[in-house]
């Protein structure tokens, strides 16, 4: 089955390549210049000072002398709300984290469509633990009927196509807007952090901000790399009522990419993890680097500098809608690879059940044997 390790690496290799070479000082007077620092910045004659020094030094660049001018040249209104804009973006991480699509969730619609779990994961970039119960989950039925809509199940393959059409499209415009809302936080807005780096390599506003886009990546690779070497091999019963499956080709493999769960016919039983040293290994670490990805992203957008408020507000809003889209979509599908299952599974037996009556019913000329009935005494 494919896996997802030679995209993330692509991507991984971008961002970091990008980033080597992402000097640039457009962030002084490009798009989030509504405090019309770059006129602080050419009419006084300290600032333009250090700002002269940061163009002639690129290897060895220190903008702290230029922040703390523009910053002594504000008033205490523009000051408080660059506070309120860092409380702001430093929140978005946790709160993506509560809203955001679940990490196992995501590793397991990789084992069928990798490209649109990877588009998921950049269109919500925090990734996301599964603890979120409200208590109520305790006292559903334990062997309910499948809940699942069965018009879905009719044969309409012009229907099929349309809602993957959608899944996909809705899906890329949420992680092109979180890609784009990121790059604008990149490299036309003062990153402090970024700031403090660049005067050890000339990285002045590379990097921080869209490598925390892309990080979700290698971590969502580690739970697909779970669900690979971990899975418990199946038993004798999980065999025996398994269909044969056809040989895995590309066809077989672009088919599978393109067919939401709800429509497709070829979902096995369910992925069975087997503990063990590896197991263990691999949930530490997904833990941590969750963590770290989430400590990173809050370190990094708390110090975002210069960006006003509504413009904050405008971003946080459209990156947790494309979040809150990317679940839904993400359900959607989870939901299709639990409940089609056991809607097929349903349907089966009712048709055997259905087969034997046939047979007891027919005598062996073919003709049909009326049934015997009792009358009350």
């Amino acid at each position: 089955m494919a896996s997802l390790v030679p995209t993330q690496r692509l991507f991984l290799l971008l961002a970091l390549a990008t980033s080597a070479y992402a000097y640039s000082n457009n962030l002084w007077h490009v798009d989030f210049d509504t405090f019309n620092k770059w006129n602080i910045i050419t009419e006084e004659e300290e600032c333009w000072e250090a700002y002269q020094t940061l163009n002639k030094q690129k290897m060895n660049s220190n903008a702290t002398a230029l922040i703390d001018c523009i910053l002594g040249k504000a008033n205490e209104v523009t000051k408080s709300e660059f506070g309120t804009v860092a409380v702001m973006l430093g929140l978005l991480p946790g709160v993506l984290q509560l809203v955001g699509p679940k990490f196992s969730d995501l590793a397991l619609l990789a084992t069928r469509r990798p490209f649109l779990a990877m588009l998921l994961t950049i269109g919500s970039p925090c990734p996301a633990l599964d603890y979120e119960t409200t208590g109520m989950e305790n006292h559903l039925v334990q062997d309910a009927p499948p809940f699942w809509p069965m018009w879905l199940r009719t044969p309409r393959r012009w229907f099929s196509a349309i809602v993957s059409l959608l899944q996909y499209l809705i899906v890329m415009a949420a992680a092109g807007n979180v890609v784009y809302q990121f790059y604008r936080l990149t490299f036309y807005a003062v990153v402090l952090i970024s700031t403090q780096m660049g005067q050890y390599g000339g990285t002045l506003e590379a990097f921080s901000p869209l490598l925390w886009v892309f990080l979700g990546i290698p971590i969502h690779s580690l739970g697909v790399m779970q669900l690979f070497w971990c899975r418990a091999p199946p038993s004798a019963e999980d065999v025996a009522s398994t269909r044969p499956q056809g040989k895995t080709t590309f066809l077989s493999l672009l088919r599978r990419e393109f067919t939401p769960c709800a429509f497709a016919d070829d979902i096995g039983e369910e992925i069975k993890l087997q503990n063990g040293y590896i197991y263990q290994f691999l949930n530490w670490l997904i833990k941590l680097c969750i963590w770290a990805d989430v400590i990173y992203g809050i370190i990094v957008l708390s110090t975002v500098l210069f960006v006003p408020m509504w413009s904050a507000i405008w971003m946080i809003g459209l990156v947790f809608t494309g979040t809150l889209v990317c679940r839904v979509v993400l359900a959607f599908e989870i939901h299709g690879m639990r409940e089609v299952p056991k809607v097929q599974e349903k349907s089966l037996s009712g048709s055997i059940e259905t087969g034997h009556e046939m047979v007891r019913l027919m005598p062996e000329n073919g003709k049909s044997q009326p049934r015997e009935h009792t009358l009350p005494l």
